[in-house]
């Protein structure tokens, strides 16, 4: 007898966290919560992530903006004619 009891209970429990999933997800339906179906766009654990991601980095990314710079900033060869006018 003890055993139906805790079958009964687990059963009651289980059909209460359903009706209390798909209330949820009516009222985000209609725009009133966030809950499974709508992603958030960040958190402060994934700011702070993305930041220790930068100090780790940032040697690294300073060196690929540094030759990017260097390879468009070429200075023009001094005895070279102006463009448009040759010899």
């Amino acid at each position: 007898m003890n055993g139906w009891i805790i079958t009964g209970w687990a059963t009651l429990a289980g059909v209460a966290l359903f009706a209390l999933d798909r209330l949820a997800l009516w009222m985000e339906a209609r725009g009133w919560i966030y809950w499974r179906r709508r992603r958030a766009k960040g958190s402060a654990i994934g700011a702070a992530m993305l930041e220790l991601q930068d100090m780790l980095e940032a040697g690294r990314a300073r060196q690929v903006i540094e030759a990017r710079d260097e390879r468009h900033a070429e200075a023009p060869d001094p005895g070279a004619a102006p463009p448009g006018r040759e010899n």
